[in-house]
């Protein structure tokens, strides 16, 4: 009875924690925002994480941390690529890609690190 409680008490520990993580991201994510052409498309050799070296033709900015692990419709890593302006507007958990004539929209990919 005690372990049962003992494992009952680990995982809402681990809940809590987890839901306030993301939700901290979250909070981090809206306040971000960034606009550009794609210059470079890289992912990191461990787990499922992204990049993209973004330019506005003054700066450059990598974009890092892009989860591609994820859903198609937050799988804008799987989706942009070289040549592709990409933005996101400071206040929204959304990621614009804008190829040719066509603007995709994509929820922002979240992965717990």
């Amino acid at each position: 009875m005690k372990s049962r409680k003992a494992i009952i008490c680990v995982i809402l520990f681990w809940g809590v924690q987890h839901f306030s993580c993301k939700t901290s991201i979250k909070d981090e994510l809206k306040n971000k925002q960034f606009k550009g052409l794609i210059v470079k498309k890289s992912n990191s050799d461990i787990g499922c994480f992204g990049s993209f070296v973004i330019t506005d033709g003054q700066k450059s900015e990598v974009i890092e941390n892009i989860c591609y692990c994820v859903s198609e419709s937050q799988d804008v890593w799987g989706y942009a690529m070289v040549g592709d302006s990409i933005f996101k507007r400071k206040g929204e958990l959304n990621i614009y890609v804008h190829r040719e004539n066509r603007i995709r929209k994509y929820a922002y990919p979240i992965c717990i690190r």
